[in-house]
């Protein structure tokens, strides 16, 4: 329901013969908007501030779609008279003509719309291609001879990953596996030997990491290199203590 507005006029003489019209509210537009332009992803707000401060039925348009409210559009009425259009996470279908229209009904024997409109344009700029980076180097390390050993470095997004050992691409095989997690990239060795011992490289196109792995032996291997030496020390004994 509306609010119901009349006018009486008393003793109507013919020369007071007119077209009688009720006007809206007037309305009018103190700050305009400006053009903006943005990178894909940022956050952009619009300002504009009309009198009287208390109007309500003013809108919000991208090129000639009515605006609302979502999880990407944010429109607030602020004290002052401050309208604000915040749009989140920027997207190219956002490049446009942003408008804010005031929309003013007006009565009389016909009716028609009054609008005060002020624009802005929305230029989105090609983000440039940003090249990955590496957030987490590869470390130095021992692998223990027959066991396992996991490599891994981190960029800064998604990208192809190279595996080099001293300086020869990495294929997958029965020990060597490559994978991939998010911008985690991993070399993983299954039953490590001696011959695994060497410096290797995680390439991300223009950037690097390297990394040398030593190799040790077993338990096992110490203690048979130990008798070895006991054995070669007790023959080297005895023949020194024959020839005395």
């Amino acid at each position: 329901m509306g609010t119901m507005h009349s006018l009486t006029i008393k003793k109507l003489r013919l020369s007071e013969f007119c077209l009688f019209r009720l006007a809206g509210q007037k309305v009018v537009i103190l700050d305009e908007l400006e053009d903006v332009e943005c990178l894909e992803g940022d956050t952009v707000t619009f300002r504009c501030r009309i009198s009287p401060s208390d109007y309500a039925g003013a809108k919000w348009y991208l090129d000639e779609t009515l605006l609302y409210t979502n999880e990407l559009n944010e429109i607030q009425v602020l004290s002052g008279g401050f309208h604000t259009l915040t749009f989140k996470q920027l997207a190219r279908k956002d490049t446009g003509t942003i408008s804010f229209a005031v929309k003013l009904r007006s009565l009389g024997f016909n009716v028609y719309f009054l609008s005060h409109l002020t624009c802005a344009v929305l230029h989105l700029l090609m983000t440039p291609e940003r090249r990955p980076t590496i957030c987490k180097s590869l470390e130095d390390c021992e692998a223990i001879e027959g066991g396992g050993l996991i490599l891994s470095c981190v960029t800064s997004k998604p990208c192809h990953i190279l595996w080099y050992k001293d300086g020869c691409l990495m294929w997958n095989s029965s020990r060597y596996f490559t994978s991939r997690l998010g911008c985690e990239a991993r070399l993983t060795i299954r039953e490590v030997c001696k011959t695994d011992a060497g410096v290797y490289e995680c390439s991300a196109g223009s950037v690097t990491t390297r990394a040398a792995v030593a190799v040790k032996g077993t338990n096992r291997d110490l203690f048979v290199t130990w008798l070895l030496w006991v054995e070669h020390f007790c023959h080297t004994f005895e023949t020194h203590t024959l020839r005395l």
